[in-house]
Order: structure tokens, then sequence, then C-alpha cells
């Protein structure tokens, strides 16, 4: 009998091998039936098809594992600093570095020790603060409010006398007394003070009363410049009770101590006979 003829090959005028190899291989489906054929034909006419093949039966590559993620350490992150509302109140305030040294003193002055004036609310003006406000019955914060800066303002005034005052009140201990020396010594203080022309007036009138003054000064003055014991005994030779007579005396026992007369050495004896002097 005829041996039947196969259909749906394509070229079935190749060379029976390589036909029926492709055959056997197309049958097989495997990947070794197509590595088989391409081994034999690489370049044959069904070597695509049986590439095409043997990427479809060839399992995927599995995909490559994700890389493991980086393990970072964890950033130390400062907390911003929270403010207060008291300091948020105090800042409201805009006060200015003259602002603050005043109140500083005005905290020195009421007895609050702030270590200095410079304008500067460290520890110690922040402490000196909260103290103030405990003893004033106001929330301790260490941070002022302006009816605060108000009352402690009024506080130093009242404690700190002004100028007039304490001109007055120097007027008082000295010029007030009467007297050459509390004249001067208040003019001495205050040259443009309060009592200062009724002083120089009554200074005036002292020496039209006492031309010896004059004399008395010059004394005085011829004393200091030269500054012995000599010359301050001479003075109170002459105003044993003169207005300088107590210093003129403080200071020739000074200069007999040190164990100097003039530019020389004193002895003993010098020494006892104007101390009994």
């Amino acid at each position: 009998m005829p041996r039947p003829r196969r259909t749906g090959w394509p070229n079935c005028a190749l060379p029976r091998p390589r036909r029926d190899l492709w055959a056997e291989a197309a049958a097989a489906n495997t990947v070794a039936a197509y590595q088989d054929y391409l081994a034999r034909y690489p370049q044959g006419e069904f070597a695509q098809a049986a590439q095409n093949r043997l990427a479809e039966l060839r399992p995927a590559p599995a995909p490559a594992p994700a890389p493991a993620p980086e393990i970072q350490q964890p950033r130390q992150v400062t907390p911003p600093r929270q403010v207060s509302q008291a300091e948020l109140t105090e800042n409201r305030l805009n006060l200015s570095r003259g602002d603050r040294v005043a109140i500083q003193r005005r905290l020195n002055t009421l007895g609050y020790s702030t270590g200095g004036a410079d304008g500067i609310f460290g520890s110690r003006s922040r402490s000196a603060i909260r103290g103030w406000q405990q003893r004033n019955g106001y929330a301790v914060t260490g941070y002022l409010t302006g009816p605060q800066v108000d009352a402690m303002r009024a506080q130093a005034n009242a404690a700190a006398p002004s100028r007039d005052q304490q001109d007055r009140a120097y007027w008082q201990q000295t010029g007030a007394k009467g007297g050459v020396r509390n004249l001067r010594a208040y003019l001495d203080r205050y040259p443009d003070g309060i009592y200062a022309q009724t002083a120089r007036q009554r200074l005036a009138q002292a020496d039209r009363d006492n031309p010896r003054r004059d004399r008395e000064d010059q004394a005085w003055q011829r004393a200091r410049q030269v500054d012995t014991v000599q010359s301050y005994t001479q003075y109170l030779q002459n105003f044993p009770r003169g207005e300088h007579a107590e210093q003129a005396r403080q200071r020739r026992n000074r200069l007999i101590n040190q164990g100097q007369i003039g530019n020389g050495v004193i002895g003993l004896d010098t020494i006892i006979r104007e101390l009994v002097k």
C-alpha cells in the first residue's frame, strides 16, 4: 500500500531527516526536543519557531529579590523649646535694653539682687523677678507683665529718694547747722544745689565778719602743699581751733607714725615732743 502523505508541515520537499526531526520535536513539544533540533539545525527553517517555543516552555526567571531596606539610625531631633504664655506676654512688651537695665536697677533698689544691670535677663535676673513676684502676690513665673513693670517702678521710686530729697536732707545735715566747714561740705557735694546760693552768701558774710579766716585758709594751703610734720605744727600753733585743726592733727600724727619729719627720719624724742604739742 502506498504510504499516506503528511499534511500541515511547510515545505514538504525538505530532506526527510530535517523534516522528521522537526515533526518529532513539535510532536514531543518539550524543551529537550527543541534543543535537539536546534543543535542539529541551528540555521534551519524551523530554528526561529523552535526558539520561540523554547522561550514559551522555559520557566520565566525568578525576579531578583528586592534589596533589603537600609536600616537607618534614628536621628536625634531636639524638640523645639516650649515658650510659656508668661514669656510670650513679656515678649509683647518689646522691652528695650534700656528698659531691662532700668528694671534690674529697680529690683536691686528693692533688695532683689540681679548680679548687675547689663540689660540681659539671665538666671539671676529671673530669680530676682520671681522673688519680687512672690513677695507682691503675683503668679511666680519669672516673666513680667505691663502692670507688674508699672508697680515695680512705683515701688522703686518710693524706696529711693529723689535727688532733690537727697539735696535737702544733706543741707539739713551740714549747711543748715551753720559754720564755714558745713557750708563748704554742702557746696562740695551740691555746687549747683537748691541751697548753693544761700551757702555762698553765708560764706561770703563769714569772710567779711572774720578777716582772720583768709589768713587761716592760706596757712592751711601752705601746710598741705609742704605736707610735713613741721608745716602742720606751724598751722596748729597759729590756729589751734581753726577750721582745719583736726585734719592737721591727724595728718601730722600719721607722718610721725611713719617716722618722718620733713624729708628726714626723726627719733623717738622728737616724736614724743610732737605728739604732746
